[in-house]
């Protein structure tokens, strides 16, 4: 497993939309395996999963936050960034 963005440490700003809603992020990851599944934690709370294309938007409060990925063979990779409020 390997997180492509963001990158571990990052200081990150939620931008937003038209209606003045926060976007929030996606983060993206990969993994060597084409079949393998990723499933997916925000401070170890699971959020959800993917298969193939490993994005996930999520839309963190700002503070400090890890995600967690975990693959169907019990591989992980950890991520911790945090969101800055304007």
């Amino acid at each position: 497993i390997s997180i492509l963005y963001p990158s571990n440490g990052s200081e990150m700003y939620l931008t937003r939309g038209l209606n003045d809603e926060e976007n929030g992020i996606v983060v993206k990851a990969t993994h060597e395996d084409n079949d393998a599944q990723l499933y997916w934690h925000l401070d170890q709370e699971y959020i959800g999963q993917t298969t193939d294309f490993h994005h996930f938007k999520i839309n963190p409060d700002p503070g400090k936050h890890v995600l967690r990925l975990i693959d169907n063979n019990g591989n992980s990779e950890v991520l911790n960034f945090e969101i800055v409020s304007r």
